[in-house]
């Protein structure tokens, strides 16, 4: 349906012949001082100034009329401010207006600030003018914004007009119908009806093609605050068919919010549909993201389940409900037969159980047989950045694998000081490089002067990553850009050794510094919440130790390039020459093709705390080879050349913060034959990212994951990292470009403006597009959170 038509269906009266004449028809005496002026400006701020003014003065014909003829400005800043303006300066009249930018107007900001002032003037009149127009409307985007808008304004009288909708043929129609007749659901005298709508979109949890309209109908129960709205969410996660987690976490995240008694409830009449395994183990991982308070009793039960992997979801979610009462079951749980209820069990009890307690049954871990379960003990020690916690580790340095003897060794030396040095001594000569590299890196985070002479020797050794580690400590230490010459380093130390003074930052006790460093107790990896920004983000980047792995299909180095930020970029053969240490963050584009012996190198980084992340491909190239277990690619499916709407999967994420915030509908591109991800550990892998749009159309949900592994963290992406051209493909005005911009991207207005006025989306994504996009671009910003966590850590070390 056109413009022209659907204004005609409305009967509204063409803008531009509201707005002739107004100007002159408004008194100025009655305005406030200079504020025609202000509206006239061709300074869009000064308009937005003009407008502040206007609401502020309060009611008037004429300043209604002022606002109204904003409402239309090309600037969508300006255009927003005058739809919030009417929320206080509007009557009737201005309802048609309203209407139409909430259905019609160029971005999603600018139609919910319509919706919201017309549902404040009068949400009837709107609501049936919005069905009105989807009654009239041929094309679907037409229905979905005008149901998008109306579900703000309808009522139980509207009942009969939208129940038609929720069976449109069209997935996102009928998604959207979905939501609207939620809304009704606010009058009690038609919730049985509403209800029985939403059940038979519940019914379609299984089937593919309507997953939007299922997802929307969690939406709606999410947003009731109705006890049968609390069963129904946690009954689909007992009911739903295999281990997608988009409904576990969605059902969470909802129950999660509300009183602890009503989580009780809903989770206590949910809990017997529970038949299979693998419904029992979604349910594990419920009850402890939503910490109801019966919630370790049913968890406990689960530690006696026949099956390992219930066992060891269980043991994971008494850990996630933070009872520390649960100790006692968790103590029995580490001697499990099944190695996975044991990894978790040893996880759980350290974050619940009392320090000295957990570090007196080191002798029990020493006898584990599993090298996993052993090293999950060592994190969990490293975690509590407890000192106390040195001699324990030191009876695991010569442990017979090497993942358990590498990550006590720098586990100690992030714990200890200058006084345990000879710890580390009879290792910095061991026979594994992996060992090796390991009790050097122990000594350079020791942060003691002592320690520089023995790294100074390092730099000789015959393994690079040994070599790499010496040389990187080198540098954090004396804080020089030395090359990695030893005789350099020897005349440094000579000349500037003797003043030298280091201070351990992790072990200072003045709560001054502390706040100045704006760490928590939260664990070894807790970051500070910094504000995000365009300048901050850069900034963080061009400080850390970045090494690029570059791919045939995705190149974040061309990003890093663009806004100046030092990286090292090799291929990934030469990995194994690389002088990988763990301060850095190795970043692996697409396809990821990693070589056995490359790929030990990677798993050595991560295992003593490096950070490594990853796209598309690299999937099945890299994580699985690295770090097998944790997620695959989803079997019997790859996607085209695709954009879709992604969702935060737990807001607060360490490594989503600040990327979802006010971005209306943030989308990412897809690769032809990208690999969707099957996460085949959810007990360890935590899915950032997700889409129903991917799930919908792919079958399977999560499009970003992150994982410890050892001392470390990865993070997988099904998208990108290089915004690629192919994102614009279906917007080619600069108009269009600028929509796609402020809805998808995450781009704020003032960005849009900015970029606007210098031409920039004039042509396509070429170099210069590239260096003002990149730092507003969602997963750039993933990629500042994730830098930025690994370089706060080795800073407050």
């Amino acid at each position: 349906m056109s413009t022209r038509a659907l204004v005609r269906a409305l009967g509204a009266v063409a803008l531009t012949a509201v707005a002739v004449g107004l100007a002159s028809s408004v008194a100025r005496s009655a305005e406030p001082d200079g504020v025609e002026t202000l509206l006239a400006s061709g300074d869009p701020v000064k308009r937005i100034e003009g407008l502040d003014a206007l609401e502020k003065a309060g009611k008037g014909e004429g300043r209604e009329k002022q606002a109204l003829k904003a409402l239309v400005d090309a600037d969508w800043g300006v255009a927003i401010r005058a739809a919030k303006a009417l929320a206080v300066l509007g009557s009737p009249a201005s309802i048609d207006a309203l209407v139409k930018v909430a259905m019609e107007g160029e971005i999603a900001w600018l139609r919910r600030a319509a919706t919201a002032s017309a549902k404040v003037i009068d949400a009837e009149a709107a609501a049936g003018k919005a069905l009105y127009a989807i009654s009239v409307a041929k094309d679907a985007p037409v229905k979905v914004r005008a149901l998008e808008a109306a579900a703000s304004w309808v009522n139980a009288t509207h009942l009969k007009r939208i129940r038609p909708l929720v069976k449109d043929r069209d997935a996102v129609v009928e998604a959207a119908a979905v939501v609207t007749m939620g809304a009704l659901a606010r009058d009690p005298t038609v919730q049985e009806d509403v209800f029985e709508v939403i059940s038979k979109s519940l019914s379609a949890r299984n089937d593919k093609a309507r997953f939007l309209a299922y997802a929307a109908a969690l939406d709606v129960l999410g947003s009731l605050d109705l006890p049968i709205a609390r069963e129904l969410l946690a009954s689909e996660v007992a009911v739903m068919d295999g281990d997608d987690d988009y409904t576990g976490s969605r059902v969470a995240r909802y129950l999660a919010a509300i009183p602890p008694d009503a989580r009780s409830a809903a989770l206590g009449a949910a809990w017997p549909k529970a038949k299979d395994t693998t419904a029992i183990r979604r349910m594990a991982r419920l009850a402890g993201r939503i910490k109801a308070p019966t919630s370790r009793a049913l968890l406990e039960a689960l530690l006696t389940h026949k099956e390992d992997r219930v066992r060891s979801e269980a043991a994971a979610a008494l850990g996630t409900l933070g009872d520390a009462t649960a100790a006692t079951a968790l103590g029995i749980a580490i001697d499990d037969k099944g190695p996975f209820a044991r990894i978790e069990a040893w996880r759980a009890l350290g974050t619940l159980e009392d320090p000295k307690a957990f570090r007196a049954r080191i002798d029990r871990i020493k006898a584990e047989p599993s090298d996993d379960v052993r090293v999950q003990c060592v994190a969990a020690l490293f975690d509590r950045n407890d000192p106390e916690a040195i001699p324990a580790l030191a009876t695991l340095f010569d442990d017979k694998s090497w993942r358990v003897s590498s990550a006590a060794l720098v586990a100690a030396g992030a714990l200890g000081i200058d006084d345990d040095m000879n710890l580390f001594m009879p290792f910095i000569e061991h026979k594994d490089w992996r060992v090796r590299a390991a009790a050097f890196e122990a000594l350079g985070r020791l942060r003691c002067v002592p320690a520089f002479p023995k790294l100074i020797i390092g730099l000789s050794d015959k393994d690079p990553v040994v070599r790499g580690v010496c040389h990187a400590n080198l540098q954090i230490l004396s804080n020089h850009r030395i090359g990695g010459d030893p005789k350099a380093w020897t005349k440094w130390f000579d000349e500037h050794g003797g003043g030298l003074v280091l201070i351990k930052q992790s072990r200072k006790k003045d709560k001054k510094v502390e706040m100045e460093k704006g760490t928590s107790d939260d664990g070894r990896y807790a970051h500070d919440a910094y504000g995000y920004g365009r300048k901050k983000g850069v900034e963080i980047l061009q400080k850390a130790r970045i090494l690029v792995v570059t791919g045939a299909w995705d190149h974040v180095e061309l990003v890093l390039d663009h806004l100046r930020i030092p990286a090292t970029t090799i291929r990934a053969q030469e990995l194994k020459k690389a002088g990988l240490n763990p301060n850095q963050v190795v970043l692996v584009n697409c396809e990821g093709n990693v070589d056995s012996d490359s790929g030990a190198r990677l798993q050595w980084f991560v295992n003593v705390g490096g950070y490594l992340m990853s796209t598309d491909w690299a999937v099945t190239k890299t994580i699985h080879n690295c770090f097998p277990g944790h997620v695959a690619q989803f079997p019997g499916s790859s996607t085209g050349n695709d954009v879709v709407v992604i969702e935060e999967t737990t807001p607060g994420n360490a490594f989503t913060r600040g990327v979802f915030e006010d971005a209306p509908a943030l989308q990412w591109w897809l690769e032809i034959q990208a690999f969707p991800l099957l996460v085949t550990w959810p007990e360890r892998v935590d899915v950032i990212v997700d889409s129903r749009q991917m799930k919908q159309r792919y079958g399977a949900s999560p499009l970003a994951v992150s994982f410890r592994y050892g001392l470390g963290k990865v993070v997988h992406s099904v998208s990108h990292f290089y915004l690629q051209e192919e994102a614009f493909a279906k917007v080619t005005k600069p108009r269009e470009r600028m929509i796609f911009a402020a809805d998808h991207l995450g781009l704020n207005i003032e960005s849009i403006r900015r970029l606007s006025d210098a031409g920039k989306f004039e042509g396509g994504l070429n170099d210069e597009t590239m260096k003002e996009i990149a730092p507003d671009y969602s997963m750039f910003r993933i990629i500042v959170n994730f830098v930025g966590e690994k370089s706060r850590w080795v800073e407050g070390l």
